[in-house]
């Protein structure tokens, strides 16, 4: 461990501008941090876009209409939770994959000066981009997923190694399942069904990973099965709260930065599974807080 530690110094040294202790700001106010991407990032790609990214009609920088399952469940743990770009503990950054998601690990380990209190509940949520990363290069599946769930095994260690012991990780849900991909197969038939299997077989790497690390370094942690959610979810949609699982309330051309003009807005989002074509709905991440909080109250 302590090798671990003196490799993740290093390399934080090196991703960083400065290693200078006055320089480093203190979370010990918040017991929740928070590392990942667009489903969790509470605000970080808007202050760095300068309130570009995303658009106006998302929620306080968040990539849904509202509220995000990260937000509501640090109003339950009673702690803030503010972005790391205004000093806070919500480390995730939009459009980050997981090797992202590993410097993010390497900023918080000079800010919290290496140390965690081991009470403090730390969330991982990476890999999506990873996923959708791979309709343009299907071929590198394979290696893709291998070098995911390495770089997601190296920030669960380190975050072991610092004193986290309260490590909750989210898998991916079904990437057949986003808006985005069923326009996709429209275009490239059979591409829902190969993201499908990619999700699968990046869960299956995940748990394995997971199952390895809880037997040699006899590390727990908390899992949250965020795909059976979401299926069970699509089979009944009304059990939910929901009614449409397959179409974006927010409809606007993606391939643009700024608005067009032609965006268009569903009339009834709270029955909505999908805000647009990759992100869920406040309302869907509603659901997701309801059962995470469950998972993390049995542990």
């Amino acid at each position: 461990m302590n090798k671990l530690l003196t490799i993740l110094f290093c390399f934080s040294c090196v991703v960083l501008t400065s290693c200078d202790e006055t320089q480093r700001p203190r979370f010990d106010d918040s017991s929740l941090y928070v590392f990942g991407d667009d489903l969790s990032d509470t605000g970080n790609a808007n202050i760095e876009t300068s309130g570009l990214t995303p658009d106006k009609n998302y929620y306080h920088g968040r990539f849904s209409n509202g509220p995000l399952y990260i937000d509501k469940l640090a109003t339950q743990l009673n702690t803030p939770l503010l972005p790391s770009r205004l000093f806070g503990s919500n480390f995730a950054h939009a459009g980050s994959n997981s090797l992202g998601m590993s410097a993010q690990i390497f900023n918080f380990a000079e800010n919290v000066g290496f140390v965690v209190n081991p009470n403090w509940t730390v969330v991982i949520w990476s890999g999506a981009n990873d996923l959708i990363s791979l309709i343009s290069q299907p071929e590198n599946e394979i290696t893709l997923i291998t070098d995911a769930i390495a770089h997601i095994r190296f920030s669960i260690l380190s975050l072991s190694a610092m004193g986290a012991t309260r490590i909750v990780i989210l898998n991916q849900i079904n990437m057949a399942r986003l808006p985005r991909l069923h326009s996709a197969d429209e275009n490239d038939p059979g591409i829902q069904l190969a993201a499908e299997e990619w999700s699968i077989n990046f869960n299956t790497s995940l748990d394995e990973m997971l199952d390895e690390l809880d037997r040699d370094n006899s590390l727990s942690t908390i899992r949250f099965d965020v795909f059976s959610l979401v299926e069970n979810i699509i089979t009944d949609p009304s059990n939910y709260g929901l009614q449409n699982i397959h179409e974006s309330c927010y409809v606007k051309d993606e391939s643009a930065i700024a608005l067009t003009g032609n965006e268009s807005i569903c009339q009834n989002p709270d029955e909505y599974l999908f805000w647009d074509s990759v992100h869920p709905t406040t309302a869907a991440h509603e659901i997701f807080y309801q059962q995470l909080i469950l998972k993390i109250q049995e542990n």
